[in-house]
């Protein structure tokens, strides 16, 4: 298991491909996908990118993916509200969006409030494997992730991916390549974060568990959101 920390992509945006292809309209906004999940407590929220709303009225634990031509990308976070992009901002972030840019953003009550993971910054996904991304977004302390994968719920458990003691903060990441069973049939895998009690056996657990049916060339990812007592898991899947 790799850890890493959440980064802001870096790169310049590439050059315009000259020649004489005539290409349709729509491939001009859709250089790269970002991938938004609402953490953000208490409210609902509006998500406005480069001062155009893109998504009204998200509730705790909403998400949506979108399509971007590559730029610079000014994210902006409002209470919902009446007008656009018009309400109390809770939270704002400029984004390098290079064309190929592949990110996940969660939003947040504390600083950073817009986190910014690159799902870019790690090797191809092997053929016939798929990728499963376990996140720390919420505004909260330390943690552990628990996942364990089986052919069928309560059957064939394959030791967990993540069993390890270790404490994850916030901004911490993980991903693994899980094979794709022969034939390609779904397998079923439960996730649940937990903190751990000190002086005390055992943990207590605080978000989850989930349980996805997996399967295919395809990239999950788990997201711990939330905080205090109002937290959750959201599963993206998303194709690589």
């Amino acid at each position: 298991m790799r850890l890493t920390r959440s980064v802001l992509v870096g790169s310049l945006a590439s050059a315009l491909l000259a020649g004489s292809l005539v290409l349709p309209a729509a491939a001009a906004s859709s250089d790269g996908k970002m991938a938004i999940v609402q953490g953000y407590t208490g409210t609902r929220v509006d998500v406005c990118v480069n001062g155009r709303e893109i998504k009204s009225r998200m509730p705790f634990g909403c998400k949506m993916v979108r399509s971007f031509s590559r730029g610079l990308k000014v994210v902006k976070v409002f209470k919902a509200g009446p007008g656009s992009c018009r309400g109390t901002k809770l939270a704002q972030r400029a984004i390098r969006f290079p064309r190929g840019s592949d990110l996940t953003i969660v939003v947040g009550r504390r600083s950073p409030k817009v986190l910014v993971f690159d799902n870019n910054d790690r090797p191809p996904m092997p053929v016939d494997h798929m990728e499963l991304v376990f996140r720390h977004a919420a505004d909260y302390g330390g943690v552990t992730f628990r996942h364990r994968v089986e052919a069928l719920p309560g059957e064939e458990v394959v030791p967990a991916l993540l069993s390890s003691p270790r404490i994850w903060k916030r901004g911490d990441e993980g991903w693994n390549f899980y094979p794709i069973l022969v034939g390609g049939r779904p397998e079923w895998a439960t996730t649940w974060v937990s903190k751990e009690i000190p002086y005390a056996p055992g943990t207590v657990r605080v978000a989850g568990p989930t349980l996805v049916q997996i399967g295919g060339h395809s990239r999950y990812e788990w997201i711990f959101i939330g905080r205090n007592y109002k937290t959750r898991l959201v599963v993206l899947k998303r194709g690589r």
